[in-house]
């Protein structure tokens, strides 16, 4: 099987965003997404990112634009959706950014973000039938 890794345009990432917030329990939250370039993101490293309101359930998700999208080759794989999954999930997970990190602090972010990216990886999965060893192979096929 084949499995999508980019975005054809906005209108694909809008349509997931959608099936993706009603899995997850978020039809009650305001969401907008964009595409950015690496530099538009707090770091050129992030495939995406998001800011996160809870009192007022909003958010804004941006995904790194899929020309900018780093090459998966001898890496793990990183769908768009998959990175759009764990943007979402960050509206279920009050609290992990700190504004003053102290060590443990960093290593608890960390850890949390560990957390969202198998449980994204697991959503995947299930979505598409997949093991999660699809992404620890580097030679999986992608289109």
């Amino acid at each position: 099987m084949a499995i999508k890794m980019l975005f054809d345009n906005f209108e694909e990432m809008d349509k997931l965003c959608t099936e993706w917030r009603e899995r997850l329990g978020l039809n009650d939250w305001t969401i907008s997404l964009r595409f950015a370039y690496p530099h538009e993101l707090s770091d050129v490293g992030f495939a995406g990112e998001s800011n996160v309101q809870w009192i007022n359930k909003c958010a804004l998700i941006s995904i790194r634009k899929p020309e900018c999208m780093p090459n998966s080759d001898g890496e793990q794989p990183q769908p768009q959706e998959l990175v759009l999954i764990h943007e979402l999930l960050h509206c279920k997970f009050f609290g992990i950014e700190q504004a003053h990190p102290t060590i443990e602090g960093v290593f608890w972010d960390t850890m949390q973000h560990q957390l969202l990216e198998d449980m994204a990886k697991a959503l995947y999965c299930a979505k598409y039938n997949l093991p999660h060893s699809f992404f620890t192979k580097p030679n999986a096929e992608v289109s």
